[in-house]
């Protein structure tokens, strides 16, 4: 089997750099999106059985809240090789429908009812490319979602991005959306609002859930906001303090244990802590169906902080196996047939040499809770080992997709 890594490769890193209103468009040598060489694994005794085929669950919470059985520790796995040239997919340069039509972040596919593969482009605006088949895709120019830019914190209806699709037929297709508040863009309507003027200390991030009835033509909130909230730490919108919240959602798959998974990175007051957290849900329907981590299970529920009570200290999710994940390994992850094992990828530091090692990095797992060492699949610039990230060239947001995978969701 080979797996394509696709890297969104950025002279700049739009989303996090950029506003909506004000942005420049992208250097003439602007973000790609490219297939690098693919990931192939050697065969490996299988340890556990693929997740059986998925069927909608009409059940509105996620009620069972025992973790899987816990794979052996430490956990020992093939290592996944990367081999074969690079491919370009998306070039901002002849592909874009308008300036800020960028890969920023981990692109998705998914086969609509008609068996065409949509690869989303996800930015503010998000777009897609479509084709027969993963390896045909082409840039529409459709918009696929916009972003409502609502100044109001509280309704989690900022800046959007369609980050994780999800389809049980093609046909109705639910997203998984990070949501980015952005305090620094709003003073027209909150003059007082982030005095700094600057980004990251004005940004708040939170996931949300929008639905697609059009096999992913056309998205919008499954509720009205904030009723799509899904996902959010417990504080209300902090000024001019430090970037907060969930954010780069992997996308969803199902567990062993017949539940969707979804992870995401965490950035936690008071010194802006990084981690992987786990969530899961039997129903892609309800928002409030998701449970998080917690440490010993699936029984955490995210709270609104502008309409429930919360504590800041124990309502949030526990770090996923920080030694191996390191807080940023959650950008994709697939079933592995060949290994028994799910894959995940994200970019990472060295286990053993840390600043020495910058790359994209690889960690296995049987219950997605436990997971292996991280091991380095390809060693390219990345932002935190660049001298300047709005200059320097460098890659971001790997995915693992299998042109080949049967699943309508690319998930094996």
């Amino acid at each position: 089997m080979a797996c394509a890594l696709l890297l969104a490769l950025a002279a700049c890193s739009g989303g996090d750099d950029a506003g909506p209103a004000t942005s420049p468009a992208p250097a003439t040598t602007g973000p790609v999106a490219t297939t690098a060489p693919p990931a192939t694994t050697s065969i490996a005794p299988t340890t556990t059985v693929a997740p059986a085929t998925t069927t909608t669950s009409t059940t509105t919470t996620a009620t069972t809240t025992t973790a899987p059985p816990r794979s052996p520790d430490p956990i020992t796995r093939d290592r996944l090789e990367v081999t074969g040239p690079e491919e370009v997919v998306f070039d901002w340069t002849t592909d874009q429908c308008e300036p800020d039509h960028i890969p920023d972040i981990s692109v998705r596919a998914f086969r609509n009812a008609a068996g065409d593969v949509s690869l989303t482009i996800g930015h503010w605006n998000t777009y897609r490319m479509i084709g027969p088949s993963l390896d045909e895709v082409v840039s529409d120019c459709t918009i696929l979602s916009s972003s409502d830019y609502d100044p109001d914190p509280s309704q989690f209806d900022d800046s959007e991005w369609i980050g994780s699709p999800y389809t049980f037929d093609g046909e109705t297709v639910y997203a998984v959306v990070h949501n980015e508040y952005r305090g620094d863009t709003h003073g027209a309507a909150r003059p007082d609002q982030c005095p700094s003027g600057d980004r990251f200390p004005c940004l708040d991030t939170s996931f949300t859930m929008h639905v697609s009835t059009d096999g992913g033509v056309t998205f919008d909130e499954i509720a009205p906001p904030p009723a799509h909230l899904i996902a959010s730490l417990p504080y209300p919108y902090l000024d001019d303090t430090l970037p907060s919240g969930i954010r780069q959602p992997s996308n969803v798959i199902e567990g062993p244990d017949g539940f969707l998974y979804l992870f995401g990175g965490v950035s936690d007051h008071p010194d802006e802590q990084q981690w992987v957290c786990a969530m899961r849900t039997d129903d892609l329907a309800d928002p409030t169906s998701w449970r998080y981590w917690d440490g010993t299970a699936f029984a955490g529920a995210w709270k609104n902080p502008y309409t429930e009570p919360v504590d800041p200290d124990t309502d949030k999710c526990a770090p996923l196996a920080p030694a191996q994940l390191q807080g940023s390994i959650n950008e994709s992850i697939v079933f592995d047939e060949r290994l028994g094992a799910y894959v995940m990828v994200g970019v990472a530091d060295s286990p053993g040499a840390p600043g020495s090692g910058w790359g994209i990095y690889a960690s296995t797992s049987t219950d997605l809770i436990e997971w292996s060492a991280r091991e380095l699949v390809l060693t390219v610039p990345v932002d935190p080992s660049v001298a300047d990230n709005r200059f320097d060239v460098f890659h971001a947001y790997p995915s693992l997709i299998d042109p080949d995978s049967p699943s309508l969701n690319f998930s094996t």
